[in-house]
């Protein structure tokens, strides 16, 4: 009986050193006692990731005096986060449309050439499918052109 009791307790102490951790604090004569937790980690370090969110145009090279990008919205997306960066001499003028270029205008603007980052967000979210960026300006262009997609509009403008 003896044997069944001392094993039963090995049992569920083993089982208790499993389902914790204990950590020494500085300073005190007492372990602390945390639940373990498993999570994802980049670079060692824990991330922990709410919403999504997608580059799909990064750092895109803006040259000439016409250019078209193209990007899709899978499923599950639906937010629009687009950035130009304008270091040319001349501001240029931008359109986003659906499904080809001379389909449903969703976004427009202009981007004035200061060499500032201008960002513009859709305010609702976009069906699934392909979006082509129109961009043209007087003289060549050059700066940069980015777009990320997310499922949370708060998180692409905190991004």
């Amino acid at each position: 009986m003896k044997k069944i009791t001392k094993l039963s307790m090995t049992a569920l102490a083993a089982a208790a050193i499993i389902g914790t951790t204990i950590i020494n604090v500085p300073h005190t004569s007492a372990a602390v006692v945390e639940p373990v937790i498993t999570t994802v980690s980049i670079n060692d370090e824990p991330v922990i990731t709410p919403f999504t969110t997608s580059p799909v145009i990064s750092n895109e090279d803006l040259a000439g005096t016409a250019t078209t990008k193209q990007f899709n919205i899978p499923a599950g997306f639906g937010y629009v986060k687009v950035s130009f960066k304008n270091t040319g001499s001349k501001p240029f003028t931008f359109t986003i449309n659906q499904g080809s270029t001379t389909g449903t205008a969703k976004m427009s603007g202009t981007v004035p050439a200061d060499g500032k980052e201008y960002t513009f967000f859709s305010d609702k979210a976009w069906s699934t499918g392909w979006f082509y960026v129109s961009m043209s300006s007087a003289q060549g262009m050059s700066g940069k052109l980015g777009v990320r997609l997310g499922t949370d509009l708060n998180e692409l403008k905190n991004l």
